[in-house]
């Protein structure tokens, strides 16, 4: 299985690095693949491409202040927070994205 997830933010580059660590040390421990594209004031950084978006079977996209292209994950489900909500709640949204419990993306 494997997800992919954005962490974007136009300040606290503190907070961006916390909630891309928290994901990917959860996706770890509970045996998920997991891609994180981090962007913020320095530009982008493990940008996912569209092999990449295409694997995955679920997005976490946790943005605060930013605007990102969110029509790349037409038809995959996937949850929008911020990035705080998503560096305390790491475990759970693997877990979601692992039990089908986000929303199928629509633009």
């Amino acid at each position: 299985m494997k997800i992919v997830a954005v962490v974007a933010t136009s300040e606290g580059i503190e907070n961006t690095k916390l909630a891309v660590s928290n994901l990917e040390q959860a996706a770890m421990v509970l045996g998920v693949d997991i891609k994180v594209e981090s962007i913020g004031a320095s530009g982008s950084k493990n940008e996912l491409d569209d092999e990449d978006i295409k694997e995955a079977v679920a997005v976490i996209v946790a943005v605060d202040d930013y605007d990102i292209d969110m029509s790349r994950f037409e038809g995959k489900p996937l949850k929008t927070l911020s990035v705080m909500d998503a560096a305390h709640h790491a475990v759970k949204l693997i877990q979601d994205a692992q039990t089908n419990k986000f929303e199928t993306h629509n633009t």
